[in-house]
């Protein structure tokens, strides 16, 4: 198979200008709801004290939790712009106040904590929100490419027909095997996530197929192209920088369906030329509700 990236662009940008507004908002939806998710903290109301080693420490004398800053007032004299060390350690015996040391190593194992449960709080969302939100930008890209009337509900389409547990099943192992070539070093991890690259686009068409199958079907149609998708991702570099720099980030919402749409074509020549060489099977891409 010939790897047309020019012409999956050109044809990316028709479909984008077909069906513009459409697909700009269900790009800008898909990756907020799907993509860069943030999830907030704040602390409830009650005591600031917490109890180490027997004795009591009041964090607010140093550490307001409400608003996360340190009250340098107490470490830092404002007024002659000198630091209090009578705070920080003892001069005479020239060690480290104990109190200090307990505070900071409460508020490191708070923040911690903090960290961990945001982290697994969005691990979570991503498994059973977010990957299903891109099954379904996916979806509505890849029907834009025959047909540029489909709706924004499409980004959705996760959610319903009684297959939601099998796409996050397999999306949950897709992203594992990734992960894992991760583990193993970073090349590995490289060649992994562009092996599988076509996976989300598989499930997205066919949630029936089974996991290996779609990794396999992944692994033989990106054969020889790794290379090739990795170049047309980094044709799009310069128009990301110019949408950072210079516009600040309002050219983003036409260089995402941008990407999205000529990835969609690229999928779709790979498919029809799987199907047309025997690799697949065109019932294999096709999901019988």
């Amino acid at each position: 198979m010939f790897f047309d990236r020019i012409s999956y662009k050109e044809r990316g940008k028709e479909i984008v200008k077909t069906n513009f507004w459409i697909l700009v908002l269900a790009s800008f939806v898909a990756n907020l709801l799907g993509g860069n998710s943030s999830f907030n903290f704040s602390s409830g109301s009650g005591s600031a004290a917490i109890t180490i080693g027997g004795s009591e420490i009041n964090y607010k004398e140093i550490f307001d939790i409400e608003t996360g800053e340190i009250n340098y007032k107490e470490i830092f004299d404002v007024e002659t712009g000198k630091i209090n060390y009578k705070e920080i350690f003892d001069i005479e015996t020239g060690k480290i106040n104990e109190g200090i040391l307990e505070i900071l190593g409460a508020t490191f194992a708070m923040a911690t904590i903090i960290l961990l449960v945001t982290l697994l709080i969005g691990m979570v969302y991503n498994i059973f929100v977010g990957s299903i939100i891109q099954l379904g930008k996916k979806k509505l890209f890849l029907e834009n490419v025959e047909d540029p009337n489909e709706t924004i509900g499409l980004i959705f389409d996760g959610f319903t027909g009684g297959k939601y547990m099998q796409r996050v099943k397999v999306m949950l192992l897709y992203h594992l095997r990734i992960w894992l070539g991760y583990l193993l070093f970073l090349i590995p991890g490289i060649i992994a996530s562009y092996k599988y690259y076509l996976v989300p686009y598989i499930v997205a068409e066919n949630p029936d197929i089974d996991i290996k199958r779609a990794l396999e079907l992944s692994k033989e149609m990106t054969n020889g192209h790794k290379f090739d998708i990795f170049v047309m991702e980094l044709s799009f570099l310069g128009w990301l920088l110019l949408s950072g720099c210079c516009t600040c980030g309002i050219l983003t919402f036409w260089v995402n369906p941008y990407m999205e749409s000529s990835f969609a074509v690229m999928y779709t020549e790979m498919k029809n030329d799987a199907i047309t060489n025997g690799i697949a099977t065109a019932d294999e891409f096709v999901w019988t509700e």
